[in-house]
């Protein structure tokens, strides 16, 4: 018996198999290259929970909850307590349709809403065939590098922790989204049409017809370029610039950028 993912109105049947196999290319699709395993693995990993027997009795028109997606957090976590980039990933397959949650505490009920009451949910066990698709956690080396070389301090880390936490969901949701919709109304016009050459001709003269001609749009016209420099090779280039930077102006002294206390990183991605 095949394990399902989705059955559509008019009974066309969607396996398991098929959908994560789908999520997974999708979701290293549209990954950076040193995050593509970790995609891949999401992909492969999230909704490992349809395997329970209620999930399928769903799917067969038995009125019944059975929520998922706490499973695949589970899954990733088991053997992995001790790894922290795990956790990040888990965060990724508990909110996949709810949304990312907070962390909580180790102990939180399971209706609190967040990861650790995610964790500490009784999910029951998969059908046999469901073993299949257990798959160990792969290496994240480029997850950590992303993270942590480079980083000066513990609040950098933790706001790139953050951030590709946040990158991995949405290739995720995407991947999850657009396998799904492509199974239950395979014609769907997603093609994206547009001149991209001339918008960025547009772009780039409005930008260049701005005169800087102040602090604050000198102070501009420097974060703007030094955004610019970074994409100019392949990779992920980190710019650390103050928080609310388009108020500039409100700034005690917009000359000395480089050393507010309070600084956010601005990812560029080419």
């Amino acid at each position: 018996m095949d394990i399902l993912a989705h059955v559509n109105d008019d009974g066309r049947k969607q396996t398991l198999e098929e959908h994560l196999n789908g999520v997974a290319e999708l979701a290293k699709g549209f990954a950076i290259s040193e995050l593509k395993t970790a995609a891949e693995y999401l992909g492969l990993i999230h909704d490992i929970g349809k395997c329970r027997p209620n999930f399928q009795r769903r799917l067969s028109g038995d009125n019944i909850r059975c929520e998922h997606a706490c499973c695949g957090a589970q899954e990733i976590i088991s053997g992995n307590k001790k790894n922290a980039l795990a956790y990040l990933l888990a965060y990724c397959a508990a909110g996949h349709h709810s949304g990312l949650q907070n962390g909580g505490a180790k102990n939180d009920p399971e209706d609190e809403g967040t990861l650790h009451s995610a964790l500490n949910k009784k999910a029951g066990d998969y059908l046999p065939q469901g073993e299949r698709f257990r798959v160990s956690l792969p290496d994240l080396n480029g997850l950590d590098r992303l993270i942590s070389e480079g980083a000066e301090n513990m609040p950098e880390i933790l706001e790139r922790a953050a951030f590709f936490t946040r990158y991995l969901f949405s290739c995720l949701t995407d991947a999850d989204f657009l396998d799904t919709e492509n199974f239950c109304d395979s014609n769907t016009d997603r093609e994206i049409k547009g001149d991209f050459s001339e918008a960025l001709r547009l772009v780039s003269g409005k930008i260049q017809g701005f005169i800087a001609d102040t602090d604050v749009k000198r102070a501009r016209k420097s974060l703007q370029q030094q955004a610019m420099d970074g994409c100019g090779s392949e990779g992920v280039h980190i710019l650390n610039m103050p928080t609310g930077s388009g108020k500039l102006s409100q700034l005690p002294n917009v000359s000395k950028i480089d050393a507010m206390a309070h600084k956010v990183p601005i990812i560029a991605v080419s």
